[in-house]
C-alpha cells in the first residue's frame, strides 16, 4: 500500500544581520552560526518570521520577537525584509512561535516538510527554539519538526532547466536558475512578494505543483546532517 504523502510547503524570514549575543556587536561578513566554547551559547539568532502552507491550502504564519540584541541593532537589519521592526517587537519569541508550528504540523497531519535550501530554513529554527531553551543544538534537532524534510532547490532548477536564461526582474547578475523567483517567472507565477515567507511558501507550492508526477516522486528526503553553510 503506498504510504499517503502529506506535504507542508515552509519558509523563514531572518534580520539579515549577524549579532554576537554576548557582546552585542554586529559581525559584519559573517556567514553561518556558530557557538562559544561548549555549546551553549549561540552568537546567531535571528528568526523573525515563519510561514508554512499545506497541500490542503491551510496556512500559518506567525512574526518572531529576536533576542534583544537584535532589536538593539535594528539599524543594521537587512533592508530587504518585508517583517516590521514593530511588528517583531510585539511578537512571541522563537520557543512560542515553533512549539506552535509543530502543533500545527500535527494538526494537518503533515508528513514531509519541503523548503527552498532547507538545510538554511530547519537550521534557523534549530538554533532559535535551541538558544531559547537553553540546549545545544545537537539535543534538540533530532525529532523537533515531526515530518521528512525536502529540499525542493534542485528539483525544480532542474525540472525547469530548459528556461534557465529566462531571467525574471529580480534574479541578479549570479542566479543559476534556482532562485524561486527566477523558476516562479519563467512559469508565469508572479510577480509575489519575495521575502515574505507567506508569499514565498504560496509560490513555492504552486511551483512544485507544477512537476508533471508530483514533487514526491522527484525529490529524495533530505538528512539533516547532509548540510553545509
Amino acid at each position: 500500500m503506498k504510504e499517503t504523502v502529506n506535504p507542508v510547503y515552509f519558509d523563514t524570514e531572518t534580520t539579515g544581520t549577524r549579532v554576537d549575543l554576548t557582546t552585542g556587536n554586529v559581525l559584519a561578513g559573517v556567514k553561518g552560526y556558530e557557538r562559544s566554547r561548549g555549546g551553549r551559547v549561540f552568537k546567531f539568532v535571528d528568526l523573525i518570521s515563519l510561514a508554512a502552507v499545506s497541500a490542503a491550502g491551510e496556512e500559518f504564519e506567525m512574526t518572531v520577537k529576536p533576542p534583544r540584541q537584535y532589536l538593539e541593532k535594528v539599524g543594521n537589519w537587512w533592508s530587504g525584509n518585508t517583517v516590521s521592526v514593530d511588528a517583531v517587537k510585539s511578537s512571541s519569541s522563537a520557543l512560542s512561535v515553533i512549539l506552535r508550528f509543530v502543533d500545527w504540523l500535527r494538526k494537518v497531519e503533515a508528513t514531509h516538510l519541503v523548503a527552498h535550501n532547507v538545510a538554511f530554513d530547519t537550521k534557523v529554527l534549530i538554533d532559535s527554539y535551541a538558544y531559547r531553551v537553553g540546549a545545544n543544538w545537537g539535543e534538540v534537532s533530532d525529532g523537533l519538526l515531526p515530518a521528512t524534510l525536502i529540499d525542493s532547490r534542485d528539483v525544480l532548477k532542474n525540472a525547469f532547466i530548459s528556461k534557465k536564461s529566462l531571467h525574471g526582474p529580480s534574479c541578479g547578475d549570479n542566479c543559476d536558475g534556482g532562485r524561486l523567483t527566477h523558476i516562479a517567472h519563467v512559469n508565469n507565477l508572479g510577480p509575489y512578494a519575495e521575502h515574505d515567507a507567506l508569499e514565498d511558501v504560496r509560490i513555492l507550492k504552486a511551483c512544485c505543483e507544477l512537476l508533471e508526477k508530483g514533487w514526491e516522486s522527484k525529490v529524495a528526503p533530505y538528512e539533516y546532517m547532509n548540510f553545509s553553510r
